[in-house]
């Protein structure tokens, strides 16, 4: 659920496109729920990608604010893992907090 906020930003035709204004509030076409999947992972562990976890082939990889935590080798590790978790041509987003520029440039 997202409010008007959220949208000052964006293009008219793609939130008329993709969402559903119920109120003060817009929702996510199911259409496109349908074809996300949202999943806990621990990022420091060596378990992914694989495809017991459904952590292969990803088109999308939102990671923010969580690598400020780790050290430097944990960083590294982890973004070398979540780059093989990407489809070709595959995204990885992470905020501009996170701690090296060296890791994801």
């Amino acid at each position: 659920v997202y409010g008007t906020w959220s949208f000052r930003q964006t293009d008219a035709g793609i939130r008329a496109r993709y969402f559903s204004q119920q109120g003060r509030f817009y929702t996510l076409d199911p259409t496109v729920r349908r074809r996300v999947t949202f999943a806990q992972l621990n990022l420091a562990e060596s378990g992914y990608p694989s495809q017991a976890s459904a952590t292969t082939a990803m088109d999308l990889i939102l990671c923010r604010n969580v690598m400020i935590y780790f050290t430097p080798a944990v960083t590294r590790a982890v973004a070398d893992r979540l780059y093989a978790a990407l489809h070709d041509g595959g995204w990885l987003l992470v905020g501009h907090a996170e701690p090296s520029q060296e890791v994801f440039a």
